[in-house]
């Protein structure tokens, strides 16, 4: 069923489910998503940068699978949503800029084919 929503639904619009940092709590389980695989690389603009995808156009906040099991005179359910969480997936790093401004010493020194 799960292979099914993800398949048919999530990857027409991109989106893979990173099962390895899922949660579950009592019948609810939540599944982060991740467009295109993430972003991980240098932008002239952010710096380095290692996230999901969605959370650099979304505000900083991430999408989860939220499926919702329930059972009942023998039958069980599944409730599948996509939402919005308020912190995302995958932190980006913080990379420090190298100070490009400082002085910086040359020495000349004698070509060594002379000798």
């Amino acid at each position: 069923m799960v292979n099914e929503i993800v398949v048919r639904v999530l990857h027409k619009a991109g989106l893979d489910v990173v099962r390895s940092r899922s949660t579950t709590v009592d019948n609810v389980v939540h599944i982060p998503l991740e467009q295109f695989g993430g972003r991980m690389g240098m932008t002239p603009e952010e710096g380095w940068v290692n996230d999901d995808g969605i959370s650099h156009k979304t505000g900083g906040r991430g999408l989860d699978l939220v499926l919702t099991y329930s059972e009942g005179a023998g039958m069980h359910a599944v409730s599948a949503s996509v939402v919005l969480t308020d912190i995302p997936s995958v932190v980006a790093e913080d990379v420090e800029e190298e100070n490009l401004e400082e002085d910086i010493m040359f020495e000349v020194l004698e070509s060594l084919d002379n000798e």
